[in-house]
């Protein structure tokens, strides 16, 4: 029987010290959030784009994020996507990625989005920092 209770009693430690691990990483990535976002802003206005520590290189990526608006239905998004030429990006629902790529390949070309997509789609280049070790 004692066998069974030590393993239980290791079993409620390590689910504690997991608890704690990941209490201690939230709070790790809510304060590199911080971080990230004041860099971003000070580089931003002194025109700089990465910075070496250690052995570590800190430098602004930009990722594209496209997806519907809150509010709009999927199936509007379908209709709106085949009336403008775009059905094999219906498949009975839109592909998220592929509109993606299509929405950036647009916006990269200077091509326009369709006037009654663009209402229903948010897309922006979000700047974040990224870390590389040398």
């Amino acid at each position: 029987m004692s066998n069974i209770t030590d393993k239980l009693t290791e079993l409620v430690m390590l689910e504690e010290e997991e608890r704690q691990i990941n209490d201690r990483l939230k709070a790790i990535s809510k304060r590199k959030g911080e971080l990230q976002e004041d860099i971003l802003d000070n580089w931003a206005d002194a025109g700089q784009q990465s910075a070496t520590i250690g052995n570590f290189t800190i430098y602004v990526a930009s990722d594209f994020v496209c997806g519907k608006r809150g509010g709009v239905e999927t199936q509007h998004v379908c209709d709106v996507l085949e009336r403008n030429g775009l059905g094999y990006l219906v498949a009975p629902s839109y592909n998220a990625g592929s509109l993606k790529s299509w929405v950036k390949e647009q916006r990269d070309s200077e091509n326009p989005i369709p006037d009654d997509l663009e209402p229903l789609l948010n897309f922006q280049d979000i700047q974040r920092l990224r870390i590389r070790k040398k």
